[in-house]
């Protein structure tokens, strides 16, 4: 990041040095302004990054609910992810405590932001391949566990219950918990390219 943003600095510094000093009072305000809203974000990032839900998205309710289905085969129980150049499709999961867990992830559209997950909660960190991989775990506790991008900007949320069959339980926990849409990795001020 420091090579790609060196010749910005310097463009910047000649620039300023070019105009009057009434002008670089006000673009060093602009530029102070400009900082700020960069570490609000990069701060962000690192909130997703944690896993513990506290994201400006998840505490504003303004990021929109994805949920995947879940399928009992051969004692797993099996979730289907497609990689895109948005992000994860679905990213939210309704899980059943103390099953094992087949995550299966197709990697169709990888680039340097979707290109490795990471579930703090759970001790997963990996890379994302080309075509179909297994990812396999179990949720051994009740509640709600974070996952994203190596980078924090991609979201998604597992869901874990005793009860699954509790319908109303359930969409009452996808009411309280909110997942960032696919495409926020661009829209986040990120440096990867991969937004819409």
């Amino acid at each position: 990041f420091a090579l790609g943003t060196l010749p910005v600095i310097i463009g910047f510094g000649y620039f300023a040095s070019m105009i009057s000093k009434k002008a670089t009072h006000k673009i060093l305000k602009a530029s102070g302004a400009i900082v700020l809203i960069l570490g609000l974000i990069m701060m962000n990032n690192g909130l997703v990054l944690t896993g513990s839900g506290y994201d400006i998205g998840s505490l504003t309710g303004m990021n929109k609910k994805i949920e995947g289905t879940t399928v009992i085969e051969e004692g797993f129980q099996e979730i289907r992810m497609d990689v895109t150049r948005y992000g994860w499709e679905p990213n939210s999961f309704i899980l059943k405590k103390d099953v094992p867990v087949k995550w299966i992830i197709k990697g169709k559209e990888i680039n340097g932001c979707n290109n490795a997950i990471q579930v703090p909660k759970l001790g997963l960190e990996f890379n994302i391949k080309k075509g179909e991989q297994i990812i396999e775990f179990t949720p051994t506790e009740e509640g709600t566990i974070k996952w994203s991008c190596w980078m924090g900007m991609i979201p998604g949320t597992f869901i874990v219950k005793e009860d699954t069959s509790n319908v109303e339980a359930i969409q009452q926990e996808l009411n309280n918990i909110v997942a960032q849409p696919a495409s926020s990795c661009g829209a986040s001020g990120g440096s990867c390219g991969c937004g819409k």
